[in-house]
């Protein structure tokens, strides 16, 4: 299946029906109704081993759980809701490498949290001083640091030590104009980021 969503539509396509002859425009299978929970789709997730199931966020600071073969809800999530600022929506969305049911969200507000899904439970929050969260990636590797960067509206690029659980650098002016994507190679110390500046960069960490 593909997801894809524009505003509060959220759409489902069946893949399968790829490479026939007989299509030339692929119909939907159906819409997902997230408005009332979500308001407009932000961030959509697929956890491994959720088969079938897709992680959606969306504006009001709503996550919910669902199933795109039925495109029914499975669960609304409430934990990450106790300490979000009103008016403070979901920007961004990832799942936490090599740990089953472990996502990142990031909020307008500048909020951090990592949400355990299978136990709706917060396990860990920080907050962005430079604002609202535009990306977030996490290094991976054998023996890497357990670091997570964050982008900013600014252009900044804030590098978290989560053993700690507060920030261990900041990149200011990474780019010209927020970061719009940053992604870690993996298990390497390569950092990927792009911007609004239509920017493209390469960030390599101290292994030292």
């Amino acid at each position: 299946y593909l997801v894809s969503a524009a505003g509060a539509q959220v759409f489902v396509w069946p893949l399968n029906q790829l490479g026939l002859e007989s299509t030339r425009v692929l119909d939907p299978l159906g819409q997902l109704d997230v408005a009332p929970v979500l308001g407009e789709c932000t961030a959509a997730c697929h956890p491994p081993t959720y088969l079938n199931k897709v992680l959606l966020a969306g504006s009001s600071g709503g996550l919910a759980l669902w199933n795109v073969r039925t495109r029914e809800q499975v669960h609304e999530f409430r934990s990450h809701m106790a300490s979000t600022a009103a008016g403070s929506g979901i920007s961004c969305m990832t799942e936490v490498p090599h740990v089953l049911d472990m996502v990142a969200l990031g909020f307008g507000s500048g909020r951090i949290c990592l949400i355990n899904v299978r136990e709706d439970k917060v396990t860990m929050e920080l907050d962005q001083t430079q604002g609202r969260i535009t990306a977030l990636a996490f290094r991976t590797g054998a023996s890497a640091p357990a670091h997570l960067v964050s982008g900013a509206p600014n252009g900044a690029i804030v590098i978290w030590d989560l053993e700690k659980r507060r920030a261990h650098h900041v990149i200011e002016e990474a780019h010209n104009g927020a970061i719009s994507t940053a992604k870690f190679l993996p298990g390497q110390p390569v950092l990927m980021t792009s911007g609004r500046d239509n920017a493209l960069r390469q960030w390599i960490f101290d292994t030292q």
